[in-house]
């Protein structure tokens, strides 16, 4: 049988005609079904205080169940989804994920976040001092780990109660954390969202997708930009009213190791090889090893921290980073299932081509469609930057190639925009996570504030200043730049024109 025969259930309709194409009752726009139970799902739970990848990843395959039976035949749909799934892209950033969740489990159980409350103590930080300190530090913590979430988790408890004895302004002490965490999340070669950005975008004149040492490296300008605007304004604005509160120093000390500080060796190794356009697992590799060396000799880590039998089952930085990273990777997983079901259907096609002859004429337009999209879909799904980007990854790869737009390009917009509202708006999940930090504290510091959802809304300065700056970039043009031979960036900032070389086959 072929597959325009072929019956999925009992009283499917055949398919007639063309048989490469997926046919829905409805329409092809019912193949956005599985995303519309997907973002649904992601924004209730995320609202009730639910945040769970794994919650995520079953309603999306919840979503897939369900637009099978909008589906006109079963079979066609279940190959489209494996499609998906087994696309290259997958794979690559799945193998990347193994590597990455090892070294961030490294650097955090290295006691890098320790080391740097030992430096801040050092010298003597107080009220707008130290929250300008702890943006520096949650950034560093977020350049290191590569996870938001996990700089939240991590430099939450540590940070904001000492903050608030030394006289930091409350909200603005989470504001720095959580706008370290975002640039961390843009700009760190181990992050989910800087990997799946780039590993979604392709060249048009080479067989390869857009190398993460070269992203990291054109997107730091925008990063930059935006910190360093965000670190002068913590500083201005991050001194309490009140006086700072006696027994600060004492929380510090707990949580001061000044050892930590040598796990910035292995950090260094990573950025470094990763921009100097080595391959992004010669980096990760060279940082565990260097890591793991620089650990032991420090007398931080021991054979034990990497592996041990703990209460019947495995533990230690390589069981703990490769788990940690699962529930990520199962959520690209899904994603990329009903990103094949859409391009199976022809909807994904169809909305490029509305979009190039309506809005994305020009490389400006494609620009401005890209930014309004991703926006668009970092409010909806409530702070879950992972799904953003790898919702928007391949619209912005498609749409982007059509006006010649550089891989690295299209990466750093969906990357930079996909982490901007997504920790400041008052459903996010890092809001709920921080307050959920904040709450399980307050027994046992009673002082502690726990601020309203809507109190982080321009607290939270670097997401809001990377949006602006990629807003401008955009507009002006700043940045732009096209692919020409051999997948060879071809600067033409503040050109709203292809460029002949460009336009070359």
């Amino acid at each position: 049988m072929t597959a325009g025969t072929e019956r999925g259930m009992p009283g499917e309709v055949p398919v007639s005609g063309d048989t490469t194409r997926l046919g829905f009752y409805g329409g092809a726009a019912a193949s956005f079904v599985p995303f519309v139970v997907f973002i649904v799902a992601v924004v209730v739970l995320s609202l009730s205080g639910g945040f769970s990848l794994e919650a995520f990843v079953g309603f999306a395959v919840v979503g897939l169940i369900l637009g099978a039976f909008l589906s006109r035949n079963w079979v066609t749909y279940w190959e489209a989804v494996m499609e998906g799934i087994t696309d290259k892209s997958t794979g690559i950033l799945a193998a990347i994920f193994l590597l990455a969740g090892i070294f961030s489990n490294l650097m955090a159980n290295g006691k890098l976040a320790e080391g740097l409350v030992w430096a801040g103590s050092s010298l003597g930080l107080m009220g707008r001092a130290f929250v300008g300190f702890t943006f520096v530090a949650s950034l560093l913590f977020g350049l290191a780990t590569g996870t938001s979430v996990g700089t939240v988790i991590t430099m939450t408890p540590i940070f904001y109660p000492a903050g608030i004895l030394l006289g930091g302004n409350p909200i603005l002490l989470l504001g720095a954390i959580l706008s370290g965490a975002a640039f961390g999340d843009n700009l760190a070669p181990v992050s989910d969202t800087t990997i799946i950005s780039a590993s979604s975008q392709e060249y048009m004149r080479k067989a390869a997708y857009a190398e993460i040492g070269g992203v990291v490296r054109t997107r730091s300008k925008y990063a930059i930009i935006a910190a360093t605007v965000s670190l002068v304004l913590y500083l201005l604005l991050g001194e309490a009213a009140a006086t700072p509160v006696a027994g600060g120093a004492d929380i510090l000390a707990q949580y001061s190791y000044p050892k930590g500080l040598v796990m910035l060796i292995p950090l260094v190794v990573v950025i470094v090889l990763a921009v100097s356009g080595r391959s992004i697992f010669a980096a990760l590799t060279a940082g565990i090893v260097t890591g793991a060396i620089v650990g032991m000799l420090a007398g931080i880590l021991t054979p034990g921290s990497f592996l041990r039998v703990k209460d019947g089952g495995a533990a230690g930085i390589i069981p703990s980073g490769v788990g940690g990273v699962f529930a990520a990777i199962m959520m690209f997983i899904a994603i990329m299932a009903m990103m094949g079901v859409v391009r199976k259907s022809g909807a994904l096609d169809r909305l490029i081509e509305w979009l190039v002859a309506r809005v994305a004429a020009t490389p400006r337009g494609c620009e401005a469609t890209i930014f309004g999209m991703t926006t668009l879909m970092d409010i909806l799904n409530s702070g879950i930057t992972t799904s953003v980007v790898a919702i928007m990854g391949p619209i912005a790869n498609n749409l982007g190639k059509r006006q010649r737009l550089h891989p690295y390009r299209r990466a750093n917009l969906v990357d930079g925009v996909g982490n901007s509202w997504a920790y400041f708006i008052p459903w996010s999940a890092f809001i709920f996570i921080t307050l959920g930090i904040i709450g399980s504290m307050k027994e046992a510091y009673p002082f502690l504030v726990i601020p309203a959802p809507t109190s982080f809304f321009f607290a939270v300065f670097h997401p809001w200043l990377l949006w602006l700056v990629f807003l401008v970039a955009v507009i002006t043009g700043f940045g732009r730049e096209f692919e020409g031979e051999d997948g060879r960036r071809i600067v033409a900032w503040f050109s709203n024109r292809i460029p002949e070389e460009a336009l070359r086959s």
